[in-house]
C-alpha cells in the first residue's frame, strides 16, 4: 500500500496543476489519475478501518498529521466549483473534481460504505435550466476506473 506521505507529494502536484486543467492548458493523464484515486481510496479506508472506528491512536502521530493533509489536499483540488467554468477537453477537469468531492466525502464521513464506489450526486451540483439528467445518483468504481458514465453526466450539465 503506498505511504500517505507518497500519496501527498502527488496531490500537491494536482492541486498545483488545477487551473492549468481546467483551462485546458495542461491535460490529465486518466489512467495515472485513477491510479492515485485508488490507491488513495485504499489509505482512506485502512485509516478508516484500523484507526477511526477502533478509535485507535497510530504508533507515529505523524501519520495523523499527514492523514489530515491528505484530506486538506482533496479539498484543495475540489474545492466548491462551477463546473460552467470547465474549458478542459472532454470536461475532463469537471470529471475529476467529481471523483475527488467524493472521495473526498467520503475521507470525512465515518458512517459511508466501504465498497471501492464513490457516488457523484446531480443535486450538488450547477445544472442548467433546459438539463435533462435521469439519474439520481452516478457510481465511479475505483477498481474499474470507467468514466464514460461521468463524461456523460458532465456534458448534461453543459
Amino acid at each position: 500500500m503506498e505511504r500517505i506521505k507518497d500519496l501527498n507529494e502527488k496531490w500537491d502536484k494536482y492541486v498545483e496543476n488545477k487551473n492549468a486543467y481546467s483551462s485546458g492548458n495542461e491535460e490529465i493523464l486518466l489512467n495515472d489519475f485513477a491510479e492515485l484515486v485508488k490507491n488513495t481510496f485504499e489509505v482512506i479506508t485502512n485509516v478508516k478501518m484500523n484507526y477511526i472506528e477502533k478509535q485507535v491512536m497510530p504508533e507515529n502521530t505523524w501519520n495523523v498529521h499527514s492523514y489530515l493533509e491528505l484530506i486538506s489536499l482533496l479539498s484543495e483540488y475540489a474545492p466548491n466549483y462551477d463546473i460552467f467554468e470547465d474549458k478542459s477537453r472532454d470536461l475532463v477537469f469537471s470529471v475529476t473534481y467529481m471523483i475527488v468531492d467524493s472521495l473526498k466525502f467520503y475521507a470525512t464521513y465515518p458512517d459511508v460504505t466501504i465498497s471501492g464506489l464513490l457516488w457523484i450526486y446531480p443535486e450538488y451540483y450547477s445544472l442548467r435550466e433546459d438539463a435533462h439528467i435521469d439519474k439520481d445518483e452516478f457510481i465511479y468504481d475505483i477498481y474499474d476506473a470507467d468514466f464514460s458514465e461521468l463524461f456523460e453526466f458532465a456534458k448534461a450539465l453543459l
